[in-house]
């Protein structure tokens, strides 16, 4: 179980990061004024931010929902 826990909060601290990656991302999309490019670019990293947040969501998920943790 030990090495279930050390996953669990490896997952934890890349979500928290994600999630202050996407923040941050958002905050310069509305406080800054951007030309398009630079707006396409932070868009862009939005998108993959939030896939890859969705996936360690599912991956926490599994960790969770499996009984044998």
């Amino acid at each position: 179980t030990g090495d279930v826990m050390n996953e669990i909060e490896k997952l934890l601290r890349d979500i928290h990061t994600l999630r202050e990656s996407i923040q941050i991302d958002w905050d310069e999309l509305y406080s800054n004024p951007l030309r398009e490019e630079e707006r396409r670019e932070i868009r862009t990293h939005l998108e993959l931010c939030q896939t890859e947040l969705k996936s360690l969501i599912e991956r926490l998920r599994a960790f969770e929902d499996d009984p044998s943790n």
